[in-house]
């Protein structure tokens, strides 16, 4: 089967620049898919060429059904000042020409479904953010949509509302049947709520992929780095990777925020006992590296804090042992009680870039 909208070599300039560059994406029927980048990055470019406010220069938009048209809710909401709530849903109706009695069936049922029966008869300056949007959700939904294009939906609430909010729109989202484009700058809540999520920088979409894979397997540095934090690998490490670095064509990071460190009970072993290092994978994560070693020394950071690990020799690629040199450091921000003195257990996901990368 076809997919609801296909994407095509889609370009748009503005003024002689480039606010989209071939663009190619194929929109599935039921998907929750959010684009997150950069300020000016393109994202709301792209969804107003879906909705058709605005055209491309060069590519396609090709939806299953010609007929089929978007529906867009804007980040301001744009609800009608002088007419209540009941009006403001029913106005797309008017303009579908719907029967009265049908659009009282659906303005009922909307108002319903989005908890908004007791504010029916409100102004829009009335109701808090939150209520507002929910007004402009039933507004769209009223008219049954295949596709639903949301213009930073967390944009107007308070930090507290975002979480409860993207749960409530993949809610909503599956029990209408939609297929969901979303623009957002929150990416907590993009990983919450979305089937996959399109990164979109400098005009170009460099990556269109499932949350997960998104994390473990970025398609570059800068997509890498846009989604969070990175520390460059220890280069004494970089020998135990399957692909080590070299003659910098290969770089290698981690993630401060995702380093599993975990206490050993290995008070009475040896320092040669207990130093090892050894890599693993796992399906559907990057590379693994896991490390037993003794903590030197920590100190505190802007967020969270670095560990000095290791012991006085620096290590062999070649010894099967492993050991880490004294003045190897990993920054980390996950919570823990470690102290210097202790052994422990640290597990470090590799990301693995070929070229430059800060």
């Amino acid at each position: 089967m076809a997919p609801l909208c296909q994407i095509q070599s889609l370009g748009k300039t503005y003024d002689k620049v480039h606010a989209l560059s071939n663009i190619h994406l194929s929109i599935e029927a039921g998907e929750f898919i959010s684009l997150i980048g950069p300020s000016g990055a393109g994202k709301t470019t792209l969804l107003r060429l879906l909705s058709g406010i605005e055209q491309p220069d060069q590519g396609t938009i090709t939806f299953q059904t010609p007929e089929y048209r978007p529906v867009l809710v804007f980040q301001d909401f744009w609800l009608f000042p002088t007419m209540n709530v009941r009006h403001n849903i029913e106005f797309g109706l008017k303009a579908h020409r719907l029967p009265k009695s049908l659009r009282n069936e659906r303005v009922n049922q909307v108002l319903e479904d989005f908890g908004l029966t007791a504010h029916a008869h409100k102004y829009p300056g009335q109701l808090s953010a939150g209520q507002q949007q929910r007004v402009a959700l039933a507004r769209a939904l009223a008219i049954q949509p295949r596709l639903l294009l949301l213009d930073e939906p967390f944009a107007h609430l308070d930090r507290n509302l975002t979480s409860r909010t993207a749960a409530y729109l993949r809610e909503i989202h599956n029990r209408y049947n939609l297929t969901t484009v979303a623009v957002t700058h929150n990416q907590e809540e993009a990983f919450q709520m979305s089937d996959r999520i399109g990164v979109i920088m400098d005009g170009n979409l460099v990556q269109c992929d499932t949350p997960e894979k998104l994390v473990s397997h970025p398609a570059n540095y800068q997509t890498a780095a846009f989604l969070g934090p990175l520390e460059v690998l220890p280069p004494s490490l970089s020998p135990y990777l399957a692909h080590p670095s070299q003659s910098n064509k290969l770089h290698h990071y981690y993630r401060p925020h995702r380093v599993n460190l975990s206490s050993l009970d290995n008070n009475s072993a040896s320092p040669k006992e207990a130093y090892s290092i050894s890599r693993r994978t796992v399906p559907q994560l990057p590379e693994i590296l896991e490390i037993h070693t003794r903590i030197r020394s920590t100190q505190p950071r802007d967020i969270g804090y670095t560990i000095r690990m290791g012991q006085e020799s620096k290590g062999d690629p070649e010894d099967q042992e492993g050991k880490i040199d004294q003045d190897e450091i990993l920054a980390i921000t996950t919570q823990t009680n470690l102290s210097a003195g202790q052994w422990v257990r640290a597990e470090l996901e590799v990301l693995t870039f070929e070229g430059p990368g800060k």
